[in-house]
């Protein structure tokens, strides 16, 4: 009834035979009509049920293909030629493209849609160069950055494959898989920045220049406004400035330096640390603290929105806090963010202790020195290294002993030779050192004397 006198119609049908599914397709047809009646229908029919379930598998197949793409950080895509227009179009994307690039599949109508697409990104000329490539087929790996349609950036690693027609040179499609390596780049980088932080920290045992860096790093990684490093003093429950780093772009506010200002604990955010664990960063926003609390007065004093507070840590015990601050805007740190300052303050404690430490022996070493230039005697020091070296010697016994050259040229030279240069002068002084030195080295006497000519 369907058919009438109208050209012929197809039809696809299944039916069960046995237990098993058979599926045809084919065409119906009239034969003709005369006055009162049709003449006939013409039927013909088609088993296509080996096609059908091949395709049913291919179909069951990419369907497990691309749950799996979908579960891992890689997207897979295939262009292939459509004959009519001629363009390499869109067969199929995994649906994980949109994890990564933010675009649906259906935005890429073509392989040169998406290759405009993806060339928005610092990394152009890359990708430009890469579309050379394509054109002349073969395989392509390029590492890139792609920019995420919110305006973020990640990093893929994109393996290619475009087939060319042998007959006429065209391309006819191209398949490709591309990784995610985002998370392996940033973690790369915060190596890479860690590193050359703490290799400039080290370049030095001067105490401010090292606290000083130790801020300057922080800032730089992290692109803050500003960076502080407060040493923490229990014992008078206070917190003194001690080093700063403050960028362009901090308001004028924050570029008003308080070094060497301390705050009592109880009127400053660190106080938190003191009845907490001292071991964790604290992320301050001044925007979620109420009215009247004095962190928000403080931060809001000197412009701030964000204060990232990291402890720096030494044999356990907290030596001094990085107070990291932004006042553009309220900063949420990532975890990545948190993890690199927190490793900076890690390596920074022990440079931080050397570098105090070889302070108060520079300080005592200068004291010692202003101590023994004021003393009438002659004074020599010796080291207790195999080869006796001569730490100290001063003015006054190289001229009571009348030795040649200038006192300081002694420095580092054995014992030996300072003795041997004695024996000619005053051999009798020799002969009392050695012996005296003997008893002291055998732990046999803490000191010794004698006279001599």
């Amino acid at each position: 009834q369907r058919i009438g006198t109208h050209a012929p119609k197809n039809i696809i049908f299944t039916t069960e035979l046995d237990g098993q599914t058979f599926h045809f397709d084919g065409t119906i047809s009239v034969l003709g009509r005369d006055s009162r009646r049709l003449l006939g229908y013409l039927i013909v029919l088609r088993d296509v049920t080996q096609q059908k379930t091949a395709e049913f598998k291919l179909k069951q197949s990419e369907q497990r293909y691309r749950i799996i793409s979908d579960l891992t950080s890689d997207f897979i895509y295939a262009f292939t030629k459509n004959n009519q227009s001629g363009r390499l179009e869109t067969e199929f994307f995994t649906e994980s493209v949109t994890r990564v690039t933010g675009y649906f599949p259906h935005e890429f109508g073509t392989l040169w849609e998406w290759i405009n697409t993806i060339k928005q990104t610092p990394d152009r000329d890359i990708i430009e160069q890469r579309s050379q490539h394509l054109r002349l087929g073969g395989t392509n790996v390029a590492e890139y950055r792609l920019r995420h349609k919110n305006g973020s950036f990640g990093c893929v690693r994109d393996h290619s494959q475009v087939i060319i027609d042998s007959d006429t040179g065209e391309l006819i499609a191209c398949y490709g898989a591309a990784t995610d390596i985002t998370a392996e780049k940033i973690a790369q980088k915060n190596q890479e920045m860690l590193q050359n932080a703490m290799q400039a920290i080290s370049t030095t045992l001067n105490y401010t220049a090292v606290l000083e860096q130790v801020a300057y790093q922080l800032a730089n990684v992290l692109n803050v406004t500003s960076v502080y490093i407060l040493d923490f003093d229990k014992g008078q429950n206070l917190c003194t400035v001690i080093a700063d780093y403050v960028t362009e772009f901090a308001n004028p506010l924050e570029q008003v330096s308080d070094r060497g200002v301390s705050y009592p604990i109880e009127d400053h955010y660190l106080f938190s640390f003191k009845i907490g664990n001292q071991h964790k960063p604290r992320l301050v926003h001044a925007s979620q603290l109420d009215p009247e609390d004095p962190e928000k007065e403080h931060i809001q004093s000197f412009g701030g929105e964000t204060v990232l507070i990291i402890p720096i840590i030494y044999q356990g015990e907290v030596v001094a806090f990085a107070d990291i601050w932004e006042s553009r805007q309220e900063r949420q740190f990532s975890v990545e963010e948190i993890d690199i300052a927190r490793a900076i303050a890690q390596q920074s404690g022990p440079a931080i202790e050397n570098a105090k430490l070889f302070e108060q022996v520079q300080k005592e070493h200068t004291r010692l020195h202003t101590i023994i230039e004021t003393i009438h005697d002659g004074i020599l020091m010796i080291g207790i290294e195999q080869s006796l070296p001569i730490l100290f010697l001063n003015e006054n016994l190289r001229s009571l002993l009348n030795l040649p050259k200038h006192s300081s040229s002694w420095i580092n030279q054995p014992l030996t030779t300072l003795l041997t240069t004695m024996r000619r002068i005053a051999p009798q002084a020799v002969t009392e050192s050695i012996y005296e030195i003997r008893q002291m080295m055998t732990h046999r006497s803490s000191q010794g004397s004698g006279e001599f000519l």
